[in-house]
């Protein structure tokens, strides 16, 4: 009758010896995580602001006024807004903003035509 009272006392001892030395291998993975989420902030800060910057040349390059049209980058999102004069120049707008390297997606809502 002794062996099951010690029996249970030895796998109780054992489960919380084991229970910190989960603690411990949890704690290099929330410092690894802290750092990347604190390192992710300016990294994607220049990255907007190199899309932005290729996304204008791409719209002056085809012939568009970029003091007409704002772009604005959010991780590799393009939002077009602004006012072009003809239909035929947002389409042209989104077509350049589009195949700018690195631009995932595009939109226009806010891209509005002058003389529909």
């Amino acid at each position: 009758m002794r062996r099951s009272p010690t029996v249970a006392t030895t796998t109780r001892v054992t489960w919380t010896r084991q229970l910190p030395h989960f603690g411990l291998r949890l704690l290099p993975l929330l410092g690894l995580a802290a750092l990347l989420a604190i390192g992710a902030g300016p990294v994607r800060a220049r990255i907007e602001q190199d899309l932005t910057e290729r996304a204008t040349a791409a719209l002056v390059t085809v012939g568009l006024d970029d003091d007409l049209i704002n772009v604005h980058l959010t991780g590799r999102d393009a939002e077009l807004s602004g006012t072009v004069p003809r239909r035929a120049d947002r389409a042209l707008a989104v077509t350049a903003v589009a195949g700018t390297p690195g631009v995932r997606a595009v939109s226009a809502d806010d891209l509005t035509v002058r003389h529909p």
